[in-house]
């Protein structure tokens, strides 16, 4: 049953090529997979993990989180990292 579902989830690479959601949860899925995979069968496979990781379109992930999480984060940010300063909104670097 796993080896069927892979190959469906393997077949259906080509959402990578589209963006928002589909891309999103087809890297979420390509990670999951792998990281069950290595633990399973005690394979690393890291490398594949962390460039999963960076095809993730994070400016649309960010975009869909509502705003008050945002401030939120921010706030904790501002609290628990030394020296972090947020950017005010609309801006697009501290410097300004």
């Amino acid at each position: 049953m796993f080896a069927i579902a892979a190959t469906l989830f393997e077949l259906c690479a080509f959402t990578l090529l589209l963006s928002g959601w589909p891309r999103v949860l087809y890297l979420l899925g390509a990670i999951l997979m792998h990281k069950s995979i290595g633990f399973l069968m005690n394979l690393p496979f890291i490398d594949y993990q962390a460039l999963c990781f960076l095809l993730i379109d994070w400016r649309w992930v960010f975009a869909q989180v509502p705003a008050g999480a945002k401030t939120l984060v921010k706030r904790q940010l501002v609290r628990i990292v030394p020296g972090f300063r947020a950017v005010p909104e609309g801006a697009t670097s501290v410097a300004q």
